[in-house]
């Protein structure tokens, strides 16, 4: 059976590859390009760069007048700046296809023997050869030397040197040899003189000031002002940050620095009503102050509910969350946080309900501009009602349990846009330590590992990858893992084929039971089409088990392949997945379709 699992995929891979290489049959059936006079690069590396394309199916002159500018572009960046290029085209007859001849005479290609730096003294000629585009014994690129100039006054610039100035000229050995000499005037070091905030009517001053990167009197840097910006916009509290240079003294000594802000409203009230194949339809309210005395503490209050329709109403989750922000913790960016909440769950996938009742200490660390790590303190008080929906609202406890719980947890992101991700790599870890040592009603140790990877592929087309895995027991083997505790897959986040939480292994009575092992792997290939369309294929595989970790094997993993649509808001994507699981793919009572919001990971 797994064998059509693999037969299938490969039918799915095949109308994603044809998705996307439409263009190459239309230039295979209809259009030859042959190559005369290239010596120096193989014809395969030229027509990349002609980049020739048919207008309806025909080539039209001005297209391939074009397409030969490019090509001769490309040879004078290499150094051919004598190159011709010409072109005859022969109309496509009935068993006869388009015909492009282009003939090359490449020249001499004139080399840069040398590049040679003058009145540099703050940095080494080694230095500022590292900078540059070009380099020596490479073909000389006129274009590229303006754009050398502009990198070395950027490179001074963040020493402070703003005023450097650089010029080049080329000293002709021959015809075909050339010496590059850069004369730089280095001028002095700029500090920093007034630093000027305006904008600002909530927000104090000082909160403005501990997220610059910079204050007077320290040498000017192109980067800290760039820093400064990112930072002062990362706090949430202005819709706009302008931080730029300002005025400079006479003798260009002192430069002055002008920070404009635009703020948001401080008190913030936000309701909402979404979806999910977990919670089901969420009604949900909050109301925030974001910047309680002017110096970005933030005091919120949250409410959420969900309940489910299907099979009659039935609440599946009350929660209530008051917590307090502070930003600026120990003179430094670390963040801390406290919480009180209550939570009331009940699973649709098992037979249990779970109130909690928990106080919650966090700090956290930003390190560097795409990672974080820090810990939380967390003390609950639960009670569990055990087949709460056969036996009423009867409970296993009286009152209350207390535990107690240490969590580790760090991640790095570096995406190149947070909400819709075509490109980038994430990594995120997190370890608790509950009960033990710290005291309480229950104890087990928890690790969880996950990574996700973007990355375009050829053409319109993306791969996106995650791989997860998690681990929960009690490692001194004195106590059992609580069932709430458990892993659970299923739903739109995790294996598309199943519903949320009802991969695995069932009691008596059809619920699930969990795992204290869980291993999720997604995978997805991407067609990007106009107008924010984009077309998936994909393959879930998902593993929750409680035996042995030596016992696990392959055979434990349940697979999911399938397709589906995404559109791409400017807040988000909404996307549709068609999934079916390969043990039941012929019974299509378990083919699922799922509507969700955001992107799968």
């Amino acid at each position: 059976m797994r064998n059509h699992f693999w037969h299938r995929l490969l039918i799915f891979f095949c109308l994603w590859a044809s998705a996307v290489v439409p263009a190459r049959a239309t230039e295979a059936g209809r259009l030859e390009i042959t190559f005369t006079g290239n010596e120096s690069y193989s014809s395969a590396a030229i027509k990349k760069q002609l980049k020739l394309k048919p207008v309806d199916g025909n080539i039209i002159p001005e297209s391939l007048e074009t397409a030969a500018g490019r090509l001769r572009s490309f040879y004078c960046r290499q150094g051919y700046l004598d190159v011709v290029i010409s072109h005859k085209y022969s109309e496509p007859k009935e068993v006869i296809p388009e015909l492009v001849a282009i003939e090359i005479d490449e020249g001499r290609r004139c080399l840069v023997e040398e590049i040679v730096f003058k009145g540099n003294t703050v940095l080494a000629s080694e230095q500022l050869a590292m900078i540059l585009r070009t380099k020596p014994g490479a073909g000389l690129d006129l274009s590229a030397l303006g754009e050398d100039d502009f990198n070395l006054m950027l490179f001074y610039a963040d020493l402070g040197y703003i005023f450097a100035e650089v010029e080049h000229e080329l000293n002709y050995r021959d015809a075909y040899h050339a010496v590059l000499v850069f004369t730089i005037n280095e001028g002095r070091p700029a500090r920093i003189g007034l630093i000027t905030i305006r904008g600002n009517e909530l927000t104090k001053t000082r909160t403005i000031e501990r997220e610059l990167q910079m204050k007077p009197g320290d040498i000017f840097s192109r980067r800290a002002l760039q820093k400064s910006q990112l930072q002062l916009s990362s706090t949430g509290l202005f819709k706009e940050v302008r931080v730029s240079p300002g005025t400079t003294s006479p003798d260009h000594s002192m430069i002055d620095i002008e920070v404009v802000v635009k703020e948001k409203p401080r008190h913030v009230f936000a309701t909402g009503f979404g979806y999910g194949s977990g919670d089901a339809f969420r009604v949900s309210a909050g109301w925030a102050d974001r910047n309680i005395g002017g110096m970005g503490r933030t005091l919120e209050f949250k409410a959420l509910t969900a309940f489910q329709v299907w099979s009659g109403f039935k609440t599946v989750r009350r929660q209530a969350r008051a917590s307090y922000l502070e930003p600026w913790l120990w003179g430094g960016r670390t963040q801390s946080e406290v919480s009180l909440y209550y939570d009331d769950f009940r699973p649709p996938y098992t037979d249990y309900r779970l109130q909690t009742i928990g106080l919650d200490l966090m700090l956290a660390k930003v390190i560097g501009r795409y990672s974080n790590m820090g810990a939380r303190w967390k003390q609950e008080w639960l009670k569990l009602s055990p087949e709460w929906s056969r036996q009423g609202s009867a409970a296993d406890t009286v009152s209350y349990r207390g535990r107690r719980t240490m969590e580790m947890f760090g991640e790095y992101r570096r995406f190149d846009d947070p909400v819709n991700p075509r490109s980038g790599f994430g990594y995120e870890w997190q370890t608790d330590y509950t009960g033990g040592l710290l005291g309480g009603a229950e104890t087990y140790q928890r690790l969880t590992n996950e990574w996700i990877l973007h990355a375009k592929l050829y053409g319109p087309s993306g791969l996106s990858a995650r791989l997860k895995y998690g681990i929960i027991g009690d490692w001194a083997l004195h106590a059992r893992v609580p069932l709430y505790e458990k892993y659970f897959l299923g739903g739109p986040n995790t294996v598309r084929g199943f519903s949320s939480g009802r991969l695995g292994q069932t009691d008596a009575w059809g619920n699930n039971i969990g795992g204290d092992k869980m291993g999720l792997a997604n995978v997805e290939l991407k067609v990007f089409f106009p107008k924010h369309w984009v077309g998936v294929i994909f393959a879930d595989a998902g593993l929750v088990e409680s035996c042995q970790v030596l016992k696990l094997s392959l055979s434990q993993w349940h697979g999911t392949p399938g397709f589906g649509a995404r559109y791409v808001f400017p807040f988000g994507t909404g996307r549709a997945d068609f999934a079916f699981p390969v043990e039941k793919y012929d019974q299509i009572k378990y083919w699922r379709a799922v509507l969700a919001w955001g992107e799968a990971f």
